[in-house]
């Protein structure tokens, strides 16, 4: 019963390490699935020609 528990806190340790090392190297960010394969989300959004030619005809 020690051997496992001895395990499982290392392995514990381990993840949280390794967890950390992967938050602070920018690796917290929001995915979503396009054709079943993983993208990164990026939060700015890209506007169409005829959109901005709108607003600027609009002022």
């Amino acid at each position: 019963m020690k051997r496992i528990f001895k395990m499982g806190v290392i392995v514990l340790i381990l993840g949280v390490i390794l967890l950390g090392i992967g938050f602070f190297n920018s690796g917290n960010k929001a995915i979503y699935f396009e054709n079943n394969r993983p993208a990164i989300f990026h939060s700015h959004t890209k506007m169409s020609r005829a959109v901005l030619n709108c607003r600027f005809m609009a002022v």
